[in-house]
């Protein structure tokens, strides 16, 4: 019965599951950083891909362009917007993704055309429609989105 060196079997053994639980923690706390960031990326993505869907599907429709160019006066904020052009108006309630609230805005093109009443992180996309059959007045059409 020999039993030399017990203590130093159990400490090795120790030392290993912590060796073990670091990498582990180590790891975990890689994989959830890369996580949020992914979430992150994705959603401003889908916003972002919202929004430049809704100002081409307002480019490629004649009615549309029609209504932001006739707009006035400008800039035409947010409040007014359905009064002035409700159509674009609808079809950006419509095309909002679900978690978010979006809103537009027509300015003249020298205009800073920024939206105010919101402290949450803001996506916007821009476009300039430029003329319609009847007439040639440049707009800008800004589309605001944020998280409920």
């Amino acid at each position: 019965m020999i039993k030399k060196n017990t203590k130093k079997g159990w400490i090795e053994v120790v030392e290993a599951f912590f060796a073990i639980l670091l990498i582990a923690g180590v790891a975990l706390a890689v994989i959830l950083q890369h996580q949020a960031q992914t979430s992150t990326r994705s959603t401003s993505d889908t916003v972002i891909n919202a929004e430049k869907g809704m100002l081409s599907e307002i480019e490629a429709n004649d009615s549309l362009r029609a209504e932001v160019v006739a707009a006035s006066p400008l800039p035409v904020e947010p409040p007014d917007l359905s009064t002035a052009a409700p159509k674009t108006s609808a079809l950006i309630a419509n095309e909002t993704p679900g978690s978010f609230q979006c809103t537009a805005k027509i300015c003249d093109l020298s205009d800073l055309c920024t939206v105010s009443g919101t402290d949450e992180s803001i996506y916007a996309s821009s476009v300039i429609i430029s003329a319609s059959l009847d007439s040639y007045s440049p707009r800008l059409l800004k589309i605001f989105c944020w998280a409920k």
